[in-house]
């Protein structure tokens, strides 16, 4: 994953559009999960890097945040925007996953819950993907 975080970005930069990026990165994602609930000691190894290729939807969430605004004034209201409004989000869910699996007695119903998680993160994540610039929607 981590050599992954720094290739990624980069490679964002030169594409018109990043959604196939997303679309990898959530593929990954969901294969890791799907792996970890219903085979977990099967291929532990695998599920885990397939879940670290995951985690680079968040380098390339930072870089798509400077790819979409034409202006430095237009990036620091959009990385505000999307930085506060992802942690608000992000808030309750280690608390939420560990009283998943304190109530269930497993790891099957957070993981489900992470799994879940993918889809709006990859669909938000194509949406994002698409050339266009906050000035842009802001001119319509």
């Amino acid at each position: 994953g981590v050599p992954l975080a720094f290739v990624i970005p980069r490679l964002a930069t030169r594409l018109p559009h990043q959604g196939p990026i997303v679309l990898v990165l959530g593929a990954c994602g969901l294969t890791g999960y799907a792996g970890l609930y219903l085979a977990p000691a099967a291929a532990p190894w695998a599920w885990a890097l397939l879940l670290g290729i995951a985690g680079c939807a968040f380098p390339l969430a930072l870089t798509l945040v400077g790819m979409r605004a034409r202006t430095g004034a237009g990036v620091a209201q959009l990385s505000a925007f999307a930085q506060s409004t992802g942690y608000l989000i992000s808030i309750p869910g280690p608390l939420l996953v560990g009283v998943l699996y304190q109530h269930s007695g497993g790891w099957g119903l957070p993981i489900g819950l992470m799994a879940a998680l993918m889809v709006p993160q990859t669909v938000f994540g194509w949406l994002a993907g698409r050339a266009r610039t906050v000035e842009d929607e802001a001119a319509r």
